[in-house]
C-alpha cells in the first residue's frame, strides 16, 4: 500500500514502436496504454531470481550442512514433526 500511496518517481511517457521492449524492475508500479484505437499488447514476464533475505540464506546454509551429515539423513517415523497441539508463540 505504501508504494501505491507514494509519489511518482517517473512521470514521463515512453513511446514504443512495434518490436520494442521496455524493461521495468520487479515491483515498479506502472500503467500501459495506447494513444490510438488499434490493439495493443502488454505482457509481464517474470524471471526467477534468488531470494537474498536472511531467513532464506540461513535456511539454505543449515540444510546444506545437515545434508552433509549421514546421521541427519535417516528417515523419520510417521507423524514426526506434526503439530501436537498447544500454544505456538509468534
Amino acid at each position: 500500500r505504501e508504494v501505491l500511496d507514494g509519489g511518482i518517481c517517473f512521470d514521463g511517457k515512453v513511446s514504443l514502436e512495434p518490436g520494442h521492449v521496455l524493461y521495468m524492475p520487479r515491483g515498479f508500479v506502472h500503467e500501459a496504454s495506447t494513444d490510438s484505437d488499434e490493439p495493443s499488447f502488454h505482457i509481464t514476464i517474470a524471471i526467477a531470481t534468488h531470494d537474498w533475505c536472511m531467513s532464506t540464506v540461513m535456511t539454505e546454509m543449515v540444510r546444506e550442512r545437515l545434508n552433509e551429515c549421514i546421521e541427519y539423513r535417516i528417515p523419520l517415523s510417521i507423524g514426526a514433526g506434526a503439530y501436537q497441539g498447544g500454544m505456538i508463540d509468534k
